[in-house]
């Protein structure tokens, strides 16, 4: 495996989820905490 292939799965990864979070917390911050 490539090392710069991985690292270019976690990014893609932390991208998306940091997206995510960006979604969920406009939605509600209650639901993040619980």
């Amino acid at each position: 495996m490539d090392i710069d292939f991985l690292t270019t799965i976690q990014n893609d990864l932390f991208m998306a989820r940091s997206r995510v979070r960006k979604k969920s917390v406009l939605k509600g911050p209650i639901r993040l905490k619980a």
